[in-house]
């Protein structure tokens, strides 16, 4: 007897989080079998991926907003023409869609209670969506892999690395000695796409999506945000890659959250770029530019990430829609932005906020550095100003190297100096060969 074809369903299990913190699971009445609770799930169309068919079904069937994350479990349903092949991924709740299957019925549930409340076939997946929520603290968000085809410039293959119940991206280039190149607010590895095929030409280079940027997964909560969870998955995923003899290359946040690290583990950094951030303790006033741009991050929450690219540069005539397009790209509904929103704001202001003391740490260890630095900063950001001045009087490395400053950038210096950034920084490792 001729194999059955296979038929490939995907479906949802739709979840959200309590003002508890508990979390719930959503369950929709089959059609078919009467007085029947089950997941939304349906047949995957031509040209969809399975995740985008679990998405489109959750809004289909339960009226749901849904972003799709972790794969939960298959299910074969053995029909007497074919086997239907049902695949289940945990989904998010957002929001809610105008268009949907309003004869359906839906019941929120708490988790422990809905193997009890499905048709056996479907109790595998609400068990594994039970141990899956088990390891979740907050609620998981996922960008599509399609709001990332043909970007611009970004050729590169993505690489994952699940940190703490997270999955974070990065993009991983050439080989020999490791540089790592860390981003900040509210950009994503995107901002290094001119400088990474330069430096991998001689060198490796790796570029991660800190949590709630680029295509690494985000969190729908602020609460979920801080120093220390930044510090955390950064720390982690060094450590997963085994990353040694790292030339650390640092802008904006991933500097406060680098050098952090820096000064927590400095046997793993071999030399340092310091490029437009700075070294917040509590102990000196911001800058008149960063605290109007903090303000303006709290007062509209939902940050219009396309307008604070153009605001960070100098020349913002010469950014394509495209490439404004692709800054814009992780963050397909407000929900994503959580991370960006709020990062602002975990800017150390006072000698008690958190990471104000990590930060004192920090300068003390960098007063004396004397691994290879070297200071890169723009001389058109008004949020760093004065940085570059800071660095190279408090570390002692940094003094040993040229005074260079990037000139006509902004904020962002990868983005309008990119290659002439590269450039310097090849230099600069060509001569600080690494001592063994």
């Amino acid at each position: 007897m001729p194999d059955k074809p296979i038929h490939l369903k995907a479906g949802a299990v739709p979840y959200r989080r309590t003002a508890a913190g508990e979390f719930e699971l959503l369950l929709i009445t089959a059609r078919e079998v009467p007085d029947s609770w089950i997941f939304p799930v349906g047949t995957v169309e031509p040209g969809e991926t399975l995740p985008q068919t679990a998405a489109r079904e959750g809004g289909e069937e339960s009226g749901c907003l849904v972003s799709v994350t972790d794969q939960l479990g298959v299910i074969d349903l053995e029909k007497p023409d074919a086997t239907h092949r049902l695949t289940f991924f945990a989904a998010a709740v957002i929001g809610e869609v105008d268009d949907w299957e309003t004869d359906r019925q839906r019941r929120w549930l708490p988790v422990a209670d809905v193997p009890a409340a499905v048709p056996g076939v479907f109790r595998p997946i609400a068990h594994a969506a039970q141990q899956w929520l088990s390891r979740q603290t907050y609620t998981l968000l996922r960008t599509p892999e399609e709001r990332f085809a043909h970007l611009p410039g970004y050729p590169f293959a993505a690489h994952y690395q699940t940190i703490h119940g997270a999955r974070l991206h990065y993009v991983d280039e050439g080989a020999g000695e490791t540089i790592v190149c860390l981003h900040g607010e509210p950009s994503w590895s995107y901002l290094y796409r001119k400088m990474i095929p330069i430096l991998a030409a001689q060198h490796r280079v790796l570029a991660p999506d800190f949590p709630g940027f680029g295509r690494s997964d985000k969190f729908l909560e602020r609460d979920a945000y801080s120093f220390q969870m930044h510090r955390d998955m950064l720390a982690g995923w060094l450590d997963a890659l085994n990353l040694q003899q790292i030339t650390l290359v640092m802008q904006d946040w991933g500097g406060l959250i680098g050098l952090r690290l820096v000064g927590e583990m400095p046997d793993r950094f071999a030399r340092l770029v310091i490029m437009n951030t700075g070294l917040p303790t509590g102990d000196m006033p911001m800058t008149d530019a960063f605290e109007k741009w903090r303000d303006f991050a709290a007062r509209l929450g939902n940050l219009p990430i396309k307008r604070v690219i153009r605001m960070g540069l100098a020349h913002p005539e010469n950014l394509s829609p495209a490439e404004l397009d692709a800054y814009e790209a992780p963050f397909p509904h407000a929900a994503y932005k959580a991370g960006a929103a709020v990062w602002p704001l975990l800017v150390p202001m006072r000698r008690d906020d958190p990471g104000a003391a990590e930060m004192r740490r920090t300068r003390a260890v960098l007063s004396e550095w004397r691994r290879p630095t070297l200071v890169l900063f723009s001389d058109g950001d008004p949020i760093t100003r004065g940085g570059a001045r800071l660095f190279r009087k408090l570390i002692p490395a940094a003094q040993a190297q040229p005074e260079i400053t990037i000139p006509g950038a902004g904020h962002f210096l990868q983005e309008e100096k990119g290659e002439e950034i590269a450039a310097h920084i090849l230099s600069f490792i060509s001569r600080t060969p690494l001592t063994l």
